[in-house]
Order: C-alpha cells, then sequence, then structure tokens
C-alpha cells in the first residue's frame, strides 16, 4: 500500500514540475529576449493534459499534434496579415477555419484552435509567435514521450477520433454562430469584455459541444468556478508581484504554476483549458489585468450556458431500447406475451419428464439401451 502510494506521489510530483518548468521557461525567454509573442498561453493546458491528466484528456499522435498546431499558428498569422477586415469577423473566420481543421486532424486535440484565434486576438503578425507555438509544442511531446516511458512506465496509447460528418456539421453551425455574435460585441462593440472571447475558453466551448458526457457540463459551477479562479490566480499574482512589486513575471509565473495545479487538485476537476488562463494574464495589456477576471467569469458562462443549451436541445440523443420507448399498451402486451412462452415451455418441460420417465421404465423390462433424441421447436 505504502509502495503504491509513494509511486503516485512520484508521478504526481513530475507531472507537476515538468508543467511548472515549462510555463517558467517560456515566460523567461519571453523576458530576456523582450518578445511577448513568445507567450503561447495553451502550453499550459497542453501540460495538463499531458502530465497532470494524461489518462484522461488526449491520445492522439504527437507528430499530428505538431503539425495541427503549426497550420492553426500560420493560418492565424496570416488571417491577421492578409484579411483586412474589421476584427470581429476576423476572429470568426479564423474560428471557423480552425474547426474544420481540427474535424479533419481527428485528434480531437482541441487546443489547435487557441492556436488560430490568439494571434487574431492580440493581433499579432510576428513569425515569433509561430516558431514559439511550434517549438513549445514540440517541447512538451518530447518531456511526455520520457514521462510516459520512465515515469509512468507505460506506452503512448494513440487513438483516431472520428466525428460524424452530419454531427460535426451540426455543431459547427452551432458553435460558429454563437462565437460571430459574442465576438461582435466583444470585439466590435464593447472592447472591455473583449477577454470573455480568450482562445482558452473557445477550446472549453469546443471541448464541450463535441464530445459526450463531458465531466466540465456535469459540473457547471465547478466549471465556471475553475476557470474563473485559474482567471484570478493568474491576474491577481501578476499584480501583486510584477506590476506592484517590479519583480519579474518569470517568478509570477512559478506561483501562477503552482496556484493552478493547487485548485485543480482541490476541486477535482481537470479541464486542461483553465490552466492556460492563468498563464494568460502574463500577456494580456496592463490595463486589462484589473478586468480580466471578470471578463473570464463573463466568457465561461456564456460558454457553458451555451453548451448546455447544445446538449440538451440540439445534441443527438442516444438510442434508447426498445421497452423504454414502448406504450404501456405495448409493455403489457409483451408481458402477456411472455408469461404464455414460459406456461408453454412449462407443459413441455413436463411432457418431456413424463416420456424421460417412461422410456426409462421400457429399458428396465427389455434391458436394451434406446436413444432418445427430442427437437422441440416452439414458434410463438
Amino acid at each position: 500500500m505504502k509502495s503504491l502510494e509513494k509511486q503516485k506521489i512520484i508521478k504526481t510530483g513530475t507531472g507537476s514540475i515538468l508543467m511548472i518548468l515549462v510555463i517558467t521557461l517560456m515566460i523567461f525567454a519571453s523576458e530576456i529576449l523582450k518578445e511577448k509573442e513568445i507567450i503561447f498561453p495553451e502550453v499550459a493546458a497542453i501540460c495538463v493534459g499531458s502530465f497532470i491528466a494524461p489518462h484522461v484528456v488526449w491520445k492522439s499522435s504527437f507528430i499530428k499534434i505538431v503539425i495541427s498546431v503549426t497550420i492553426c499558428a500560420i493560418l492565424g498569422v496570416g488571417v491577421v496579415k492578409f484579411l483586412p477586415i474589421p476584427q470581429w469577423i476576423r476572429f470568426s473566420i479564423g474560428f471557423m477555419i480552425a474547426q474544420v481543421i481540427f474535424f479533419f486532424s481527428k485528434t480531437g486535440f482541441a487546443p489547435m484552435i487557441s492556436a488560430m484565434a490568439l494571434p487574431i486576438l492580440i493581433q499579432t503578425e510576428s513569425p515569433i509567435y509561430i516558431l514559439s507555438a511550434i517549438l513549445l509544442t514540440l517541447l512538451v511531446m518530447i518531456l511526455t514521450f520520457f514521462y510516459q516511458k520512465f515515469v509512468l512506465k507505460e506506452k503512448k496509447e494513440t487513438v483516431k477520433v472520428q466525428i460524424p460528418g452530419k454531427e460535426f456539421l451540426k455543431s459547427f453551425i452551432f458553435r460558429s454562430v454563437i462565437v460571430t455574435l459574442v465576438a461582435c460585441g466583444g470585439l466590435n462593440t464593447y472592447e472591455k469584455i473583449k477577454f470573455c472571447m480568450a482562445p482558452p475558453l473557445l477550446v472549453a466551448f469546443t471541448e464541450m459541444t463535441t464530445k459526450k458526457n463531458v465531466p466540465a457540463l456535469k459540473k457547471p459551477i465547478m466549471t465556471i468556478i475553475l476557470f474563473t479562479g485559474c482567471a484570478a490566480i493568474g491576474a491577481v499574482t501578476r499584480y501583486v508581484l510584477s506590476i506592484k512589486s517590479n519583480l519579474p513575471l518569470t517568478i509570477s509565473s512559478i506561483v501562477i504554476g503552482i496556484g493552478v495545479i493547487l485548485l485543480m487538485k482541490s476541486i477535482k476537476i481537470f479541464i486542461p483549458p483553465a490552466a492556460a488562463m492563468g498563464v494568460l494574464s502574463m500577456l494580456i495589456p496592463e490595463h486589462f489585468v484589473a478586468i480580466y477576471t471578470l471578463d473570464v467569469f463573463l466568457g465561461i458562462s456564456i460558454w457553458v450556458g451555451s453548451s448546455l443549451i447544445w446538449k440538451n436541445v440540439f445534441q443527438p440523443k442516444p438510442i434508447k431500447k426498445d421497452m423504454e420507448k414502448a406504450t404501456p399498451h405495448q409493455v403489457k402486451k409483451d408481458i402477456n406475451t411472455k408469461d404464455e412462452q414460459e406456461n408453454i415451455n412449462s407443459s413441455t418441460n413436463n411432457n418431456n419428464n413424463s416420456n424421460n420417465s417412461n422410456n426409462n421404465a421400457e429399458q428396465d423390462i427389455i434391458d436394451i439401451d434406446i436413444d432418445i433424441d427430442i427437437d422441440i421447436d416452439i414458434k410463438s
């Protein structure tokens, strides 16, 4: 028993250290090189899915994950650079394109959507962002390989995620309409709430309207608390340590990483995009820090609410058993038929027993062996 507990502590501790290490390295590189575009918040989500909850989230090919993030990052920057249209329309188009890539990738790896949406939201055209997204994702995949081999001591299980075309089209239209409406309000009408469309929230929205029996929708209030809590940890830490105390963002990133992990473990809900909300607080403009948590609360409430509408109104329902769908008259008829069948079987068994007794008596008198094969087919 103690040995199992020790192994669990080693696995959990190693995973947590790896996650904090990756986040800290990213923020440190951003500070040293003075390039904010190096910060790719979704790497925190990938770390949670790889190190904190490796058996819960993605079971996709490492190569496909890196390729998907690469394509989305390039296209995201391309949309900003080559589409001279209002930002809210660009954002909506980028989200739609990312959904299509998500569908054809067959990975179930929704964080690729963030790689597309983030450069559009912060309006960056820098190739540094593309390079950072690729290298950070590749780093996590390499660390995941060694973590699974030497710490978890198990092979990588790869599963191809097939989403039925009609089901995807239906959810694609639903998500696109909701995101377009929110983008119009947040990016075109009232910019102060633009982080209610933070890319990690869109990742969560996609997962909640794609997968069935999503834990996030089983406990919607706790999901809202988790996302809001991670955002609050990030915003408060940056404000207190980096803005007011002038400490490096690298120090803040360590505190944020620890805080996010402890929050997830305390409420026992592991939703990877929530971790990215804490890291995103390091990237947003300083004047947004004070209202960032409120933005995230508003955003996650919208996306969870929309997902619940999808689940209860639009999502295809599983086929129920015939008895569950039967009318009371049909159920009564089925029961009567079943009773009649049992009576017939009972009568038949009695006849068989009588025949067997007579045959045994004849065998005693005549003293010969008789083989009797009786096949009785009863059709009701």
